[in-house]
C-alpha cells in the first residue's frame, strides 16, 4: 500500500490554510475524544499536529495511554474532515 505524508500548517507561519484546517481538527478531536477544543495562533504556533492534540487531550485530563490509542482515528477523521471544510471555504492562501 502507497504512503502519502500531506501536511497542513494550522498556525498560519508558513502559509495562511484559510479556517478550514483548524474546524477539522476541533471536529476530528470531538468526535473521537468527545473533548471541545479552540485551536488559536498561541496553542498552535510553531508545533506539530501531534503535539497540538496530546496537548488538549493532556489538558482535558486524559493519560498517555488513551492519548495514544486516539491518536490515529483523530487524524484519519482530520483529514477526512478537512476535505468537506475546503469545500466550504476558499480562504486558503499559499
Amino acid at each position: 500500500m502507497e504512503k502519502k505524508l500531506v501536511l497542513f500548517v494550522i498556525d498560519g507561519t508558513m502559509i495562511y490554510s484559510g479556517k478550514g484546517a483548524r474546524r477539522s481538527l476541533r471536529k476530528a478531536v470531538m468526535k473521537n475524544a468527545g473533548i471541545s477544543v479552540k485551536p488559536t495562533y498561541e496553542n498552535t504556533a510553531g508545533r506539530t499536529d501531534r503535539w497540538i492534540v496530546s496537548n488538549f487531550l493532556e489538558e482535558a485530563g486524559k493519560d498517555n495511554e488513551y492519548i495514544k490509542n486516539k491518536l490515529d482515528s483523530i487524524f484519519s477523521d482530520y483529514a477526512a474532515i478537512m476535505k468537506e471544510e475546503y469545500n466550504k471555504d476558499n480562504d486558503a492562501v499559499i
